[in-house]
This record gives C-alpha cells, structure tokens and sequence, in this order.
C-alpha cells in the first residue's frame, strides 16, 4: 500500500470513526443517567418509607400516652385495649367518655384561656401576639390540641356513637369548632385592652354547648 493510499484511508476513515464513537459515548452516557435515575428513585423510596414507618411509631407511641393519660384521669386500664366490645359491656368506656369529654377537655380549655390571659396582664402586652409563644402560653396551646386531637379519634371510634345523640353532638362541636378553631387560636390576633374574658372555644365549653 503506498503513502498516498495510507494517507487516503486514514483522512476518510477518521471522519468515519468520529460519529462511532459518539454514539457509543452517547450511549454509555444514557445508560449511566439511568442508571443514576433508578438509584435516586430507589433512594427516595426507601428514604419514604422510614419516614412513614418513623409517623406510623410515633403515632402510636401518642397514642399509647394518651391512653396512659386517660387511665390515670378515669382510673380504668386502657393499655391493651382500643375501644372494645369488652369495655363497652362493662360500661368502661361510656364512663372514660364522660369523664372525659366533661372534665378533662373544658378543665385543660380554661387553663388555656387563663395562661394566656394571666400572661397579658403580667407583662403589660398590648396584643396577645406578643406573649404568644411564652413556654407556658405555647404549652397549653399544644396541650389543648393534643388532647382535643386525641379526644375526637376516641370519640370517633366508639362503636355506639351514633346510638347517644349527646354524644353525638359533643364529637361533632369538638371536632368542628373547638379542633378546627384552636388549631389556627384567633385569641392570640386580639389586642389585649380588648380582650374578652373566654377564647372562642373556652365559650363553647363554658356555655355549655358541650352537653354533660
């Protein structure tokens, strides 16, 4: 093969090469980004699912020490049990309702209101927003909620609900308005020269629109 063939063969057969080669480093290029593609996907599932798995325990982990909490309050053992068909023979469960919803739920609604009443006054604010997020004006915001959160479920899962209008009526007003109004609490909006003397939903337990 002479200079001039050789010369022919390598200035034709690089132009020739050059798209081979792209093409293969195109592909191997795609086959990593998929590659990588599934990886994350499969990273965001299993990052999903101890996520969920972490709520699902933390759930009933807050379940069970609100249960603790209202065995403490009602003086009957509620740890191995959901609302049962054995509590309700027993008439359990229609007496830790009561204390309950009765006692427990206006006694922890008042406090709330008054913690945050006695703050404003203490420290002279002019709008309860300022005094909001005290520990104590905080913690009884969260405590009111977790135990109307609880509260309701409990309420919700008592198989005879439906049979007592009275406590029909206390589930329904608990989740619709005491719930729903302390979860966004409009008391701590207000100017506090202006304050009136019960939060919205301490005037629903203290009116007495949750029957006993």
């Amino acid at each position: 093969m002479t200079d001039t063939q050789q010369f022919a063969l390598i200035f034709l057969g690089i132009p020739a090469l050059v798209p081979f080669v792209v093409l293969i480093v195109a592909s191997v290029e795609w086959a990593v980004a998929k590659v990588e593609t599934a990886a994350a996907r499969y990273q965001d599932r299993l990052v999903g699912r101890r996520i969920q798995n972490t709520a699902t325990s933390f759930r009933q982990r807050d379940q069970q020490d609100f249960r603790r909490w209202l065995s403490s309050r009602t003086h009957v053992d509620l740890s191995n049990s959901s609302v049962d068909e054995e509590l309700v023979a027993a008439q359990q469960q229609s007496d830790t309702i009561r204390v309950l919803v009765e006692q427990e739920v206006p006694k922890t609604i008042l406090r709330c209101n008054d913690t945050h009443r006695l703050m404003a006054r203490t420290t002279g604010a002019f709008h309860l927003s300022e005094i909001a997020y005290e520990p104590e004006c905080y913690e009884s915001r969260t405590q009111t909620i977790w135990l109307l959160t609880h509260t309701v479920e409990f309420l919700q899962a008592y198989p005879l609900r439906y049979e007592d209008s009275r406590l029909l009526h206390n589930s329904i007003l608990l989740r619709k308005q005491a719930l729903a109004t302390c979860r966004s609490c409009p008391y701590i909006q207000l100017p506090a020269h202006n304050l009136p003397p019960l939060c919205p939903t301490a005037e629903l337990v203290k009116g007495r629109s949750i029957t006993s």
